[in-house]
């Protein structure tokens, strides 16, 4: 049993599981704005991709019916939405949401899984969306939010890198998923249907948030994923910051379960940010730490502790009845409050460096666009850790203020719901306004 790894009576966290300290707060927001600063220069070092994106930071928005396609994570959405000539929405977005079968995700059973299933399954629920919507196919618009990281050759084409968040279809790797979604239109009887322009989910998110509010700089993903964009000059830069190595502070940041996480996953080496920092893991994080306190508990099975287990736990009160129901549903014999004060404890434990270091990637962010914090700037946020997860925004406005003392105020982050995919919309306008101008 290592207790290295329990919060004390206080509330005060281990060493490595605190980075509220200035210091180190400090050294992360340095390395990554280094970080970002190799990933924009010419030899593209780092661990930060800093891709262009081909997307225009600009104020005009093309009048018309467009769609957005939001492949990101857990789920398939398909947004609908009407620009006027005024440049405001007409009405409410409509939304429909379409669960992602695993076995489109990824093999299973020996069975390798192949992209054309994929794209066949969005076509579908996109063709289920526009026949229910009354949305006529014919020289539709449409943005695809593809929320894995791709390597950008116009806005509406790119070559994905590799997967992310446990996806793994070998066969499009290298390849551009745009004419593979295109084909699968074609199938589903959807002529004139396009693609005009291909982002990232963070992408969207920051669209959809400039839409709304000019003084916009960044969007975020907290949700299964992590990931950052903003603007950068005229366009907008996809930070693919999932992948953030830390460089030299790792052996200071990390912790044993970090590191085991890490080897036993599927691209060991690779998401290090991600894995620290995202729902797909955090279930993992808190099964490792409660398997060291209860060996006879069924902790040592994968996927047997999940996001919302945390954050049920985290949000527990009183005499903790629903730690106490999840700890027998693991195989733990109840032995009293102590032991589901523990539990919690290693739940928010958990969340809380999350928030942590999602507050310290955009406070280097904003010092990056900004070094003096002189302008006030939103920072839009999408994704179910950051709007339900207990505390988590107020976790890293704490450390908003620890970093930046009376500048915090400079800096709001703020919730947009389906911004990925309602993004993904605007974007395909105003990447339309742009052609026609």
């Amino acid at each position: 049993m290592n207790l290295v790894y329990y919060p004390a009576e206080d509330g005060s966290l281990p060493r490595n599981w605190d980075l509220s300290p200035l210091s180190t707060a400090r050294s992360i927001i340095e390395e990554f704005k280094h970080q970002m600063e190799q990933g924009l220069s010419a030899g593209r070092s780092g661990s930060l991709a800093m891709i262009e994106t081909f997307i225009p930071r600009t104020a005009r928005f093309h009048p018309g019916t467009y769609v957005g396609l939001d492949m990101s994570g857990t789920n398939f959405r398909v947004a609908v939405l009407s620009v006027n000539p005024d440049q405001s929405l007409s009405g409410s977005p409509r939304i429909r949401i379409f669960p992602i079968p695993s076995r489109l995700k990824r093999g299973e059973a020996g069975r390798e899984a192949h992209s054309r299933d994929l794209f066949r399954f969005l076509a579908g629920g996109i063709a289920l969306t526009l026949e229910e919507e009354r949305v006529a196919a014919s020289g539709l618009r449409v943005g695809f939010t593809f929320a894995f990281p791709t390597r950008m050759e116009s806005a509406d084409r790119g070559v994905l890198l590799k997967w992310t968040k446990e996806w793994d279809l070998p066969d499009l790797v290298g390849r551009d998923p745009v004419p593979e979604l295109a084909r699968a239109f074609r199938e589903a009887g959807l002529q004139g249907v396009k693609v005009n322009v291909l982002l990232n989910d963070t992408v969207g998110t920051l669209i959809l948030g400039y839409f709304r509010d000019r003084r916009t700089l960044a969007g975020g993903i907290l949700g299964t994923g992590t990931n950052l964009a903003a603007w950068l000059g005229s366009t907008a830069i996809n930070f693919e910051c999932g992948n953030f190595d830390l460089g030299p502070l790792r052996d200071r940041v990390l912790t044993p379960v970090d590191r085991d996480l890490d080897s036993r996953s599927r691209n060991p080496g690779q998401q290090r940010f991600e894995k620290m920092v995202a729902g797909r893991y955090l279930g993992g994080l808190l099964r490792r730490l409660l398997a060291e306190f209860h060996p006879q508990g069924r902790f040592g099975e994968r996927g047997a502790v999940g996001a919302e287990d945390v954050s049920h736990l985290a949000a527990d009160s009183g005499g903790l009845p629903e730690t106490r129901r999840f700890l027998e549903r693991s195989g733990v014999v109840d032995d009293g409050l102590k032991q589901r004060r523990q539990a919690a404890s290693l739940a928010r434990m958990i969340l809380r460096r999350s928030a942590q270091l999602s507050a310290l990637a955009m406070i280097a962010t904003a010092e990056w666009a900004d070094p003096k914090l002189e302008d006030d700037h939103v920072m839009t946020v999408d994704g179910s850790l950051f709007e339900h997860a207990p505390g988590y925004p107020e976790a890293m406005r704490r450390m908003f203020r620890n970093v930046l003392g009376s500048r915090a105020e400079r800096l709001e982050c703020r919730l947009v719901k389906d911004g990925s995919g309602i993004g993904a919309a605007l974007a395909s306008s105003a990447v339309e306004a742009r052609w026609r101008s």
